[in-house]
């Protein structure tokens, strides 16, 4: 077996080194972002640290569980589009002075629309500019009032639009967690009662707009396209054996 041509053994090695020192786009057109959050507390209704409280007291409890999800496509190279599905359960438990419970739910379901910029500042640092809109729905839940069950057939909705800035920090090639800020202009409207019947409010709607600052802390995905092909496509090292083989 002989090598015909040196020249093209070195043009092939040196091919394969910087194929594999390179890192994959993650801002690519037509990769992947995801990202979410999963939030639970628990808030006993009385100072835990109190012996003397009362029986009525040690039940009660306020509880919240929000859930989120990203999941976005890169349109064009550094732009990408996402879809933020959410839901957030509230729940209250109390008791009245003669021990009689009472329970409160709050559900509420959103969809965001979130158009991202992400503009490199170097290496290990990417700026995110870009919003959200969005749509979400209150419906009413039973409940008990003092150890009566009710009905509640209320149905409310929210649209919502926020601006958004993030700093993220690349942890490696496709892991990048991030700090947020934003500023969301939102308007919720009841248009039923806990009856069911029409509800209306008596206001123009957008004399219910409400502003909202908010800072998070938040972790990001990328999947580049092509990423799972490119570990099983031929290498340039495997071309070579070909050249070599068949002489």
């Amino acid at each position: 077996m002989r090598l015909r041509n040196p020249i093209l053994f070195l043009l092939i090695l040196a091919s394969s080194i910087a194929s594999a020192a390179q890192a994959p786009d993650t801002l690519a057109a037509g990769g992947w972002e995801f990202g979410g959050s999963l939030k639970f507390s628990h808030v006993p209704g009385y100072p835990i640290f109190d012996d003397e409280v009362p029986d009525q007291y040690k039940d009660e409890y306020e509880q919240f569980t929000d859930i989120s999800l990203s999941v976005g496509r890169f349109m064009a190279e550094g732009f990408s589009l996402a879809l933020r599905p959410s839901a957030l359960f509230h729940s209250r438990r109390y008791f009245n002075s003669s021990l009689q419970e009472s329970k409160r739910h709050v559900l509420f379901l959103g969809l965001g629309l979130e158009p991202s910029w992400y503009l490199r500042l170097s290496p290990s640092w990417m700026l995110g500019l870009g919003g959200e809109a969005g749509f979400g729905i209150w419906p009413g839940l039973p409940g008990i009032d003092d150890d009566v069950k009710e009905s509640n057939k209320s149905f409310e909705f929210q649209l919502w639009l926020e601006p958004k800035v993030r700093i993220y920090f690349l942890a490696s090639e496709l892991l990048a967690p991030y700090a947020e800020i934003g500023y969301r202009l939102a308007v919720q409207r009841r248009t039923r009662d806990s009856n069911g019947d029409p509800y209306d409010p008596g206001v123009p709607l957008l004399e219910e707009v409400r502003g909202r600052f908010l800072f998070s802390l938040g972790l990001k995905y990328f999947l580049p396209q092509g990423a799972r092909l490119a570990e099983t496509r031929k290498s340039p090292y495997n071309d070579f054996m070909d050249i070599i083989i068949d002489g």
